[in-house]
């Protein structure tokens, strides 16, 4: 630690101090914490001035405490933080870390009048003294930490306002735009300035806490030169050609703040930096303060104090901030909606104070509080009469330009960078001009130099430890579990793709950047070595668009596991991955929508095979791009309209943000009311197919061709429809006009699996669990790579990373062989291993189909069997085999428990193995299937012919038979008709373990000679001798049924409620 700086706010007051030492600083911060500071400061945090040892660079490192009463307020706090780490920009104070602790401190948790009043001597006497000495450190030049002004803010009628008033503490909070979840407001959350802001009368007990206190730390790029602020109190408008550079430099750095979605509501000279090089930097973003939302309580924040402003030059009092405050925020005592035009407004007031020269203190409260009023004259600006000459006409129109008090007419930061007043700097047009003529001439030698410098440069030690570390797993274990979850997810989809009769293709991983991918957002792109642009692909249909055009391929079933990648701005770190599964089919079909309903079943059977995604609330929407175009053909709309349209629809989720955008639109295009209405019925309409018809019946009444496409859409959506009743989909489905999935590739059919989210519903969000349609617009696109006949392309992508929740939800225990990466663990018992009989062992379970690694490939390493059991645990592994001298032991777990060892021969081994195995894997997908099946018998109708034959020690009477009948009908009739059709079916039903009804399916032979067939029963009584009778009339029954009838026999347990086929 190289310097510490302790700021705390005191009554509306800040008071700060320097520290050398480390010492004095643990010294102060001991004496502050025991005077009791929480009951006479509303806020403290630090600022240390700290050397990283990697790479021997300084930061500046804030450490915040966090209120433990307030959850929701440091949950907000540390979300905050997060959304900031994403600002990298060279004109913005650089976020690098994060992390918070925990440290035993003992504070108080309230305090009373009576305790006010009876401070202690010293406690007030420490902080006089830091009082005392604050003014020289925010004097100082070298320090590079803000003094951080507190925020006022009104709205002035006159200078005497200013002069007049003094006003109330107001968060210092960064406000976000994009984030919905900040606009989130609990009912049960308050205003930290509410809570910091307690009346002196109301008293409360005092209470101790030794509970460890947690403090937020952030890591912060270091400035060591100097605020804005000083440049101005130096003289800074005497450097004019300075001023436009420092003034760009702050538009760049907040237009770059603005296009991460933040505004930062607290511009001042005092909050922008100047590093060694005179280079702008945007900082004190205010954290340790409350947060405030979009709409904010205009009484709440403007709610006077009783104390006033210092008097001194650098107005680092109560009317500091108020003086560049917007208007808006102060219009009324309603909620606020402001945007990114407050931070526009308060730019404004920083140019004019860079250009315009002030006396004293007081002349600059005076112009500036007369700058921000307007005169009665067309709303003018009133400037300074000596800021009125010709040679600052330029800067008038612009600051007038800024500070209109109408935020619809002031600038974005992007537009006012674009709109000519700002002068380049000459190295800066020089640069840009240099770069536009080399990239211009690809072929030239100046290009190659170009793009080989970049390919030349060297990876710091820092970037490349984080550039990946967002990837890598927590641990060991966990990587290895999401790995397993991972493969059994893949193994379910495969399984039913491969039924469909697809097969595996992937396509390249790199496309080059083309047309395809103009309006696409979050795009991730690399260069190669000649300096073609190429694209990390962002969805899966458009490299196999490519791939169908350039392979001229007209049929084709195919499926794919990819990674897709996002790149959201955050430099030096790796592109966003995501699992994404495709499943497409192409052919000549265009009119019969099969493959349209093939798809969207074949997404079904696998949310089947997830209980967890059964269970929630389900259901399809479905549009067809056809109603969009009617909608467009009815009501005359432009190109450049149209794509309006399809930005809000695709891109706003929320449905009353999409619904007033899409109103805000119509009104901006000068569209009657009742018009707007109708088009908001048409564009917004989601329910069923019922009351689509009802809704859009204007649609088919209209004229010829807007008829034709509204009805072309209802036939189409209608026979799909029909399809999948007769596939026995049984998931409800809405029509919903608003779906639209990346326009430019996606036409006609559009649906999506969607869940609803009780967390998202508040923001009308939805899990959209697949998304797919057909794309031939896209292939189309690419057609002038084909001379054949373009085909019919449909595809689903479904989001693989519900499907991991689901099956993590699901409980899917370390018993389940689904997602074990072997059956068997191979090991010695002996202190001296005998590599050799491991080998054999482990050699014959392979050669038995049997999964089986060894434990310890070291013959010298020790270990005990509560090792290997904790292994096994740890890694799903469900059978122990040990070697012990010529002994071999095999230990099984069943319910987390590991039984007693069974002494087995060689030969043995791999049939109790695969007996043991077989029936674990059939106990899971009999479970499964008596859960689907279940859930989907009142759906189909059945069909087959059903012959029972009971085997059992007593006799049963025809109520029991009938029973058993009705519960086998019941569970299993749905699935033995969809494999067997209406042939008939011998059922032989008897009392039979899960066990020895496995034992008998494995071991009895039905097609071999009468000697193989009694060979066989003598095995199967050998191994249930106690029941070996019953086990021989058994199978005697099952080879009477199957030579006579010679159809299928099922061997059904009515006990186990199991079965097994004999074909």
């Amino acid at each position: 630690i190289k310097n510490v700086i302790l700021i705390a706010v005191r009554n509306g007051a800040r008071i700060f101090e320097s520290y050398s030492t480390l010492k004095e600083f643990k010294a102060l911060v001991g004496r502050v914490w025991n005077d009791k500071v929480k009951e006479n400061f509303n806020l403290c945090f630090f600022l240390i001035q700290a050397r990283n040892k990697l790479d021997s660079n300084f930061y500046a490192v804030k450490r915040i405490p966090l209120n433990p009463k307030s959850s929701h307020l440091n949950k907000r706090i540390t979300r905050e933080v997060k959304l900031l780490s994403r600002l990298n920009h060279e004109n913005v104070v650089r976020y690098y870390n994060s992390w918070i602790e925990a440290e035993d401190v003992q504070l108080p948790l309230e305090s009373n009048t009576e305790s006010d009043q009876k401070k202690n001597t010293s406690t007030e006497q420490s902080w006089c003294e830091i009082s005392k000495r604050a003014k020289s450190l925010s004097s100082s030049s070298s320090s590079s930490f803000s003094s951080d002004e507190n925020n006022r803010n009104w709205k002035p009628k006159s200078s005497k306002d200013i002069l007049k008033n003094s006003f109330g503490e107001m968060s210092e909070a960064v406000v976000f735009e994009i984030d919905d979840s900040l606009n989130q407001s609990d009912s049960d959350e308050s205003d930290d300035d509410a809570l910091l802001q307690k009346s002196e009368n109301v008293t409360s007990t005092t209470q101790s806490s030794d509970a460890p206190l947690q403090f937020l730390y952030i890591q912060m790029e270091f400035c060591e030169k100097q605020t804005l602020k000083s440049a101005i109190d130096e003289g800074l408008y005497k450097q004019p050609d300075r001023v436009w550079k420092l003034f760009r430099e702050i538009v760049e750095g907040i237009a770059h703040v603005h296009a991460q979605g933040i505004i930062h509501r607290d511009l001042k000279p005092v909050n922008i930096f100047l590093d060694f090089t005179d280079r702008i930097k945007i900082g004190d973003f205010g954290l340790a303060t409350s947060h405030a939302s979009f709409n904010l309580d205009a009484t709440a924040l403007f709610q006077p104090c009783d104390s006033t402003y210092s008097n001194d030059d650098r107005m680092t009092g109560k009317v500091g901030t108020a003086l560049y405050v917007a208007p808006e925020l102060g219009q009324s005592n309603s909620r606020i909606k402001f945007s990114q035009k407050v931070d526009i407004y308060s730019l404004g007031i920083i140019l004019f104070e860079m250009f315009y020269h002030f006396e004293t203190s007081m002349e600059r409260v005076k112009n500036i509080a007369l700058l921000r009023t307007v005169s009665s004259i067309k709303d003018k600006i009133i400037f300074p009469q000596d800021f009125t000459d010709k040679k600052y006409e330029k800067e008038k129109y612009l600051i007038s330009w800024l500070l209109n008090h109408s935020p619809d007419s002031r600038p974005t930061a992007l537009e006012l960078m674009e709109s000519g007043y700002l002068p380049p700097r000459i190295e800066d047009s020089q640069l840009d001009e240099l770069i536009k003529h080399t990239l211009f001439q690809k072929n030239s030698t100046r290009y190659q130099r170009l793009i080989s410098a970049f390919f030349t440069q060297s990876v710091s030690l820092v970037s490349d430890q984080i550039y990946d570390s967002d990837l890598l797993g927590k641990n060991e274990n966990h990587t290895i579990q999401q790995a397993r979850i991972l493969q059994y997810v893949q193994s379910i989809m495969t399984n039913i793709f491969k039924k469909h009769g697809a097969v595996f293709i992937d396509t390249p991983l790199l496309t080059p950047k083309g047309k395809n991918y103009e309006n696409i957002h979050n795009l991730a792109c690399v260069l190669d070595p000649s300096g073609l642009q190429l694209c990390l692909p962002v969805d899966s249909r458009l490299s196999f668009s490519r791939f169908i055009i350039r392979n001229k391929i007209n049929h084709i079933r195919r499926y794919c596991f990819s990674k897709l990648y996002k790149d959201f701005g955050i430099k030096g770190a790796h592109p966003v991955e995501s699992w994404d599964c495709s499943f497409d089919i192409v052919s000549n079909s265009f009119s019969s929508f099969l493959p349209e309903a093939e798809i969207m079943y074949s997404v079904y059977e696998i949310i089947k095979e997830f209980p967890s995604l059964t269970q929630r609330n389900l259901y399809i929407r479905l549009n067809h791009s056809k109603f969009i175009e009617a909608i467009f053909l009815q009501n005359g709309f432009s190109d450049e309209a149209q794509q309006e349209v399809y930005h809000i629809l695709e891109h706003v989720i929320d449905k009353k943000q999409q619904n007033s955008m899409l109103k805000d639109f119509f009104i901006y295009l000068g569209l009657p009311e009742h018009v707007i209405t109708r088009l908001l019925v048409c564009f917004t309409f989601e329910g069923s197919l019922a009351k689509a018809k009802e809704s859009l019946q204007l649609l088919c009444k209209s004229k010829a061709e807007v008829s034709t496409l509204a009805k072309q859409a209802f036939s189409e959506i209608e026979k799909l429809i029909k399809h999948l009743k007769n596939m026995f989909v049984d998931i409800p489905v809405h029509i919903c006009t608003s779906l639209i999935h990346n326009s430019n590739c996606y036409s006609g059919l559009i649906f999506q699996y969607v869940a609803e989210n009780h967390r998202k519903n508040k923001y009308g969000r939805l899990d959209i669990i697949a998304v797919g349609g057909c794309y031939d617009k896209q292939i189309e696109s690419l057609s002038k790579y084909a001379e054949s006949t373009l085909p019919h392309a449909v595809g689903v992508s479904l989001e693989v990373e519900y499907f991991l929740h689901a099956a993590r939800k699901d409980k899917i225990d370390s018993l389940n062989p689904h997602i074990s990466n072997c059956g068997v663990i191979v090991c010695s018992l002996t202190s001296c291993t005998n590599l050799n009989s491991l080998v054999n062992v482990i050699r014959d379970l392979w050669a038995g189909g049997i999964s089986a690694v060894l434990y310890s490939y070291d013959s010298e390493q020790s270990y005990t069997i509560e090792d290997i059991q904790n292994y096994c645990k740890e890694n799903s592994v469900n059978h122990i085999v040990a070697i012990k001298d010529s002994f071999i032991g095999v230990r099984s777990r069943e319910k987390e428990k590991f039984g007693d060892w069974r002494a087995l021969s060689g030969k043995e081994l791999n049939d109790y193995l695969n007996q043991r195995l077989l029936c674990k894997i059939e106990h899971r997908t009999e479970s499964r299937e008596v859960e689907t099946v279940t859930k989907a018998n009142h759906l189909q109708p059945i069909n087959s012919t059903l012959f029972f034959t009971f085997v059992s020690v007593d006799k049963i009477d025809s109520g029991k038979k009938k029973k058993f009948e009705n519960s086998f009908c019941s569970k299993f009739l749905s699935e033995v008709h969809r494999c067997f059709g209406n042939n008939s079916i011998q059922v032989v039903a008897t009392k039979l373990e899960r066990l020895e009804l496995m034992s008998v399916a494995a071991y009895l032979e039905l097609n071999g000679s009468n000697d193989e067939f009694d060979s066989s029963v003598r095995s199967l009584m050998d191994m249930f001798k106690e029941r070996g009778q019953f086990m021989k009339r058994v199978c005697n029954t099952i080879h009477k049924v199957y030579t006579e009838s010679r159809s299928v026999v099922l061997l059904y347990s009515y006990v186990a409620e199991c079965y097994k086929v004999f074909t």
